[in-house]
């Protein structure tokens, strides 16, 4: 025997014929056993795709039934961590018995599944370990199980087709209010709504508000969603706000949300959020204990008037205020007009509003207020300030309200400062009789007559004349003289031209009739109640007259009789000699003339007798002359009646060709006359020497 027959393999060579084998026992070397599964999800109306999970377990417990250990790879392709090509990987190793491997934390991990075949897949790897040179009993039945348990899973997103989910919350809308609101009618306004569904899908939230009711029954409405954020308008108009009680001032909602059955990513760890606001609403009517700002209501009063007034003192006048309370309760109104000051204080009265529909009227006296407005905007601003009792129970209609109509009655201003519009002032007509002037001037003319009106005024706006000056005298002659558009403010004198046209034809009467226009230039001004215009009519000197070559002043006959005489002319005067001594500072000479009758015909006829004929008195200068009245002459002063005239035939100035020119006479001028006479008597002689 060689040492090559102790080779320690060897072959055996057998044949079985009808035997099983249920157990051996050998030297078991390495083997590697692979195999595959998978996790296989229950039958649902959740269809996953893709769920990352934010929460869970995978649990993995091996029961090793065989005398064998090693070590064991398990791969799930159905789970990755942040990328596909980072599936789930684990090694572990495998012992005899039952155990457990440490629990593997799922948050991050992903889910990949196919829409059609909703399972896990998985496969592992057991490479066991060398016996040799044990040899180790195995029977067939023994094996490795392994069971994998993924449990307490939450998912924060899930891509897929989801059960239909009902998800019910609630909560409450705040009214903004001091007031505490028992009922209200809607007029106006709506309810705003952002419905955030931040989970994805569709679905269909049903909203409800008891407190908004209509016809008896709450507001209920469903609404659909999208992903992301839903707005809705839900118009508020005809509802009637029924907050929870006086006390508790909230609108409660509630909603059921049910998801519809879709593909679609859900994240799960997101929610749906109802938010509400009710922005601006408006009542009809509000019963309740009312808290408000007081209700302000600004009109204006338009002045349409060409006048534009700066500032006016009121003499006089009153505000009409016409009340109609439609509100239906009793109120205070606090009425005030800023241009209207007295005292430096704004008017501004409180109103007591009684509770009725029907006009009431109250007056507010203006006398001594000011008004005070701008140039360029002439109206009148009034405000009405209602306040409401907040202590009573009140039912308010508020479409109605408190109607104040306003009506400023005919006022009287003491005195006005602007620009005043035109106005139109017919002058009464002034007649004036003239008798300052001498009669019977026949051949006089006046050269150089001044008639002046002087204005006294204490209005500072224009005042333009328009005056016509008449004059008439006697026999029916009649001379005007005008002036227009004259502004007696810039000239308070106002000069009246061709005076002496007037004076000249010896008028008995002068007339002055015309117009007046105030304002109207634009300018500003001040008028007052107060102020007057006055205006002074003189005829001023020097007077100058021309005095034609027939220019006579002739009296009216005057009778004289012998009862107007001390005593009459003794027979014995023969002769009486008259010495006349004068001075005469006129610019014109004169020649008087006497005649004496009984019949005032023979003054027109040239028969009277002359008592003085032509006495000459030189213009400008002195002299004596004397009048010899001789018996004839005498004669006439012993009649029983006799009528006299003076004729004076005044002697006016000529220039170098001998035409008139104008004489003057001054107030100061005069002539001065002394007259004083020598008396021729004769003496009878016998009669003187008597009987003895």
């Amino acid at each position: 025997m060689t040492t090559a027959d102790l080779s320690s393999t060897f072959t055996v060579g057998l044949a079985a014929r009808g035997f099983q084998v249920t157990q051996a026992s050998a030297v078991v070397p390495a083997q590697s056993i692979t195999d595959t599964g998978n996790i296989v999800l229950d039958p649902s109306e959740t269809v996953v795709e893709e769920a990352v999970m934010s929460k869970g377990n995978l649990d993995i417990t091996v029961t090793n039934n065989l005398p064998l250990t090693g070590t064991v790879t398990l791969t799930i392709p159905s789970l990755y961590f942040g990328s596909p090509d980072s599936t789930f990987k684990q090694n572990f190793e495998l012992i005899t018995g039952t155990f457990t491997v440490p629990t593997v934390d799922m948050a991050g991990w992903t889910m990949a599944m196919d829409f059609a075949d909703q399972y896990l897949d998985y496969h592992y790897l057991i490479t066991t370990a060398d016996t040799d040179p044990n040899s180790v009993t195995i029977s067939q039945t023994d094996n490795v199980e392994l069971n994998l348990g993924i449990k307490d899973i939450y998912f924060s997103a899930v891509t897929g087709q989801i059960e239909s989910q009902t998800i019910i919350e609630g909560g409450g809308i705040n009214i903004e209010s001091e007031s505490k609101i028992q009922s209200a009618t809607i007029s106006d306004g709506q309810m705003e709504l952002v419905i955030s569904n931040n989970i994805g899908g569709a679905a269909d939230v049903q909203l409800s508000v008891p407190e908004l009711v209509r016809d008896g029954t709450g507001l209920d409405t469903v609404l659909t969603i999208d992903p992301g954020d839903n707005g809705y308008i839900i118009v508020l108009a005809g509802y009637n706000l029924q907050p929870v009680s006086l006390d508790d001032q909230r609108l409660t909602y509630s909603t059921t949300t049910i998801t519809q059955s879709e593909s679609n990513t859900y994240y799960l760890n997101d929610s749906i959020a109802v938010d509400i606001i009710l922005p601006g609403l408006t009542f009809n009517a509000v019963t309740g204990y009312i808290s408000q700002d007081d209700n302000v209501e600004t009109d204006v009063i338009e002045l349409d008037n060409d006048t534009k007034v700066e500032t006016a003192l009121i003499d006089s006048g009153q505000i009409q205020l016409t009340v109609r309370n439609f509100i239906g309760l009793e109120a205070d109104v606090l009425f005030s007009i800023d241009e209207l000051k007295v005292g430096g204080a704004s008017l501004e009265t409180t109103l007591q509003i009684i509770s009725s529909t029907e006009p009431v009227q109250q007056t507010i006296d203006l006398a001594g207020y000011s008004l005070t407005l701008p140039v360029d905007d002439q109206q009148v601003n009034y405000t009405s300030t209602l306040s409401i009792p907040t202590d009573q129970l009140l039912s308010l209609t508020l479409n109605d309200s408190i109607a104040i109509d306003v009506l400023i009655d005919t006022l009287w201003f003491g005195s006005i400062t602007g620009i005043i519009d035109t106005v139109d002032v017919t002058i009464d007509t002034v007649e004036q009789e003239i008798s300052a002037l001498p009669e019977d001037m026949d051949g006089f003319e006046f050269a150089n007559v001044e008639i002046a009106i002087d204005f006294e005024s204490g209005i500072t706006i224009p005042v333009f004349l328009d005056l016509t000056m008449e004059a008439s005298n006697s026999v029916g002659e009649m001379e005007t003289s005008s002036i227009t558009n004259w502004n007696i403010t810039d000239s308070s004198q106002v000069i009246i031209p061709n005076a002496s046209t007037l004076i000249n034809i010896q008028p008995d009467k002068i007339m002055a009739f015309g117009s007046a226009r105030v304002g109207g230039d634009g300018t500003s001004g001040t008028v007052s109640s107060a102020g007057v215009i006055a205006g002074l009519l003189s005829v001023r000197a020097p007077l100058e007259l021309e005095i034609g070559p027939n220019a006579t002043i002739t009296t009216d006959p005057e009778l004289v009789t012998k009862a107007d005489a001390a005593e009459t002319v003794p027979d014995e005067i023969e002769d009486v000699v008259v010495f006349i001594s004068y001075d005469n500072s006129f610019e014109f000479g004169s020649s008087l003339t006497v005649l004496m009758s009984q019949d005032t015909l023979d003054f027109e006829s040239g028969a009277a007798d002359i008592l003085v004929d032509a006495l000459l008195i030189t213009a400008g200068g002195t002299g004596v002359d004397s009048i010899d009245l001789n018996d004839n002459r005498l004669g006439l002063f012993n009649q029983d009646s006799m009528y006299v005239q003076v004729q004076v035939n005044v002697l006016g100035q000529t220039d170098s060709d001998g035409n008139p020119i104008p004489s003057r006479f001054l107030s100061t001028d005069e002539m001065q006359l002394n007259i004083y006479g020598r008396i021729q008597y004769f003496v009878d002689g016998p009669e003187l020497a008597g009987d003895g």
